[in-house]
């Protein structure tokens, strides 16, 4: 970031600089959304874990996000992926806890939201909204 910024001093015209610190400007405000994620007790931990692999998963190497996602043990990790209900909630209190994180991954999110509700009914949907 420190880079770009400077860059950014020495020719604030060019319109690539500028485009390259509004991206970075968003990365960073999004890993603080993750930040602040993690430390959130009442978010869904298989929301957590999901916006932290595809955050990083360019940022990391293959054997650290396999170890991340292994760190669960396979019992509680079925158990979470078996809870659509909990799951879909954790996406609505993403949407509206975490707007940028929501957005950036939107298209993701909207698919993960879609496959836990579609074997609800009318009154389980209800709950969660």
């Amino acid at each position: 970031m420190i880079f770009i910024e400077f860059a950014h001093d020495l020719d604030s015209q060019d319109a690539d600089i500028q485009e390259e610190l509004r991206d970075t400007r968003e990365l960073a405000e999004i890993e603080k959304e993750i930040d602040r994620m993690v430390r959130d007790r009442d978010l869904f931990p298989l929301i957590t874990m999901n916006a932290i692999e595809w955050f990083y998963e360019e940022h990391l190497d293959d054997k650290a996000l396999y170890s991340f996602r292994n760190s669960i043990p396979p019992s509680m990790m079925r158990q979470l992926e078996s809870d659509n209900e909990e799951y879909a909630y954790g996406i609505i209190r993403l949407r509206k806890k975490y707007p940028l994180l929501y957005r950036y991954y939107q298209e993701e999110w909207d698919d993960m939201y879609a496959r836990q509700t579609a074997n609800m009914n009318r009154e389980q949907r209800r709950r969660i909204r």
